[in-house]
C-alpha cells in the first residue's frame, strides 16, 4: 500500500498512520502545511523554485510548481518508498 497525493488533509491522515506517503506539493509550501510523519515513510516532492512565491496560486490555472514535477521524479519516490516497506516485492519492483 502506498498513498500518493496532493496537499491534502488525506495526505496528513495517512502519514499520521505511517502509511508510505509520496506527497506532491505546487503552490504551497510543505514547511508549512507539510505532512508530519517519520522521513522513512513520507516523500514530500515540491520545487520551491518554480513559483514566484508561495502560496502561488493562479486563477488561470496556470500550476507552475505543480508542472515542475516529472512522472520520473514521483516515480522514483514510490519506487524507493515501495522497496523499502515490502522488501519482498524486490523482484517485482525496478
Amino acid at each position: 500500500q502506498l498513498f500518493i497525493s496532493n496537499d491534502t488533509g488525506i495526505t496528513h491522515i495517512a502519514a499520521a498512520l505511517k502509511k508510505p506517503v509520496v506527497a506532491l506539493f505546487g503552490p504551497t509550501s510543505p514547511v508549512f502545511t507539510g505532512p508530519l510523519g517519520e522521513p522513512n515513510h513520507v516523500r514530500v516532492l515540491h520545487h520551491s523554485d518554480a513559483c514566484p512565491e508561495i502560496p502561488c496560486f493562479d486563477p488561470n490555472g496556470d500550476h507552475p510548481g505543480m508542472k515542475s514535477l516529472s512522472v520520473d521524479e514521483v516515480l522514483e519516490a514510490c519506487l524507493s518508498l515501495l522497496k523499502k516497506h515490502y522488501p519482498h516485492l524486490q523482484k517485482l519492483i525496478y
